[in-house]
């Protein structure tokens, strides 16, 4: 996720993935996270990463089958 304001923001964002026949199989929320002005992070949850795993060192999420559409939606305010 790429904060492209001037200002600190809390950001939610969930993630959906579909398969060819238009059923959820993979639902993923990040929860509420802080972004810098201007920052950019990986956006996986918590639960995808370890100590000894930087966010930086995981670039994809798996499903089970192969996925055919993917839907976000995200809202934001001011972090102060």
């Amino acid at each position: 996720m790429r904060n492209f304001e001037d200002r600190d923001l809390l950001v939610q964002a969930q993630i959906a993935f579909y398969d060819s026949s238009g059923n959820v199989m993979d639902t993923i929320e990040t929860g509420t996270m802080s972004i810098g002005a201007n920052q950019t992070i990986p956006s996986l949850p918590q639960s995808e990463t370890t100590e000894d795993n930087s966010l930086w060192n995981r670039f994809t999420i798996d499903t089970d089958e192969r996925t055919a559409n993917i839907q976000y939606r995200y809202r934001y305010k001011d972090a102060n």
